[in-house]
C-alpha cells in the first residue's frame, strides 16, 4: 500500500494533508502538480518554521513531539488550495473521484495554471515516445 505523508508545521501547529489531490505518498506528492504547488507554496509562506513530513507508519521524525498532538493541528489543505488558485498557479478542472455515498469523499483535478500546456507535454510526442524520451530535450519546433 505504501507509505502516506502528511506535511506538519510545528511552529503553527498546522498540517498539509493532501487528501483531496489525489496522492499522499511521497512519489505522489512529488509528481502531483498540485501537491508539488502546495508544499511549495507552503514552505515559501512559512520560511523558518519547523516544517517536516509525518508518514504514517509509526515513525515520528519529530522526536520532541507526541504524534497523537499532530492530530489536532489545524488542516491548511483547503486554505491553501485556494490561494493557489487565486494566484493562477493552479486550475481547478472539477472531480476526479466522487463517492456516490459520500459527497464528502472525492478528489479534485486540479493543474498547472500558469505553464503553457505545450510546454507540459510536446505536441509532437506520444505517450509511448514521452516514455522513451525522459530526460532528453523536447525537439524545438
Amino acid at each position: 500500500m505504501g507509505t502516506y505523508h502528511t506535511l506538519v508545521n510545528l511552529t503553527k501547529k498546522e498540517t498539509l494533508s493532501f487528501a483531496k489531490v489525489s496522492g499522499m505518498k511521497a512519489r505522489e506528492i512529488t509528481g502531483n502538480p498540485a501537491s508539488s504547488a502546495m508544499v511549495t507554496w507552503y514552505m515559501l509562506k512559512n520560511s523558518g518554521d519547523r516544517i517536516g513530513f509525518m508518514p504514517d507508519d509509526g515513525t515520528n521524525p519529530f522526536v520532541d513531539v507526541d504524534p497523537i498532538e499532530i492530530q489536532d493541528f489545524e488542516e491548511k489543505e483547503e486554505e491553501i488550495i485556494d490561494e493557489l488558485l487565486r494566484e493562477g498557479i493552479l486550475v481547478d478542472c472539477g472531480s476526479t473521484y466522487l463517492d456516490d455515498d459520500d459527497p464528502s469523499i472525492f478528489s479534485r483535478d486540479l493543474r498547472n495554471g500558469w505553464m503553457p500546456e505545450d510546454l507540459l507535454v510536446p505536441k509532437n510526442q506520444t505517450e509511448q515516445g514521452r516514455a522513451h524520451n525522459v530526460g532528453k530535450r523536447p525537439p524545438l519546433s
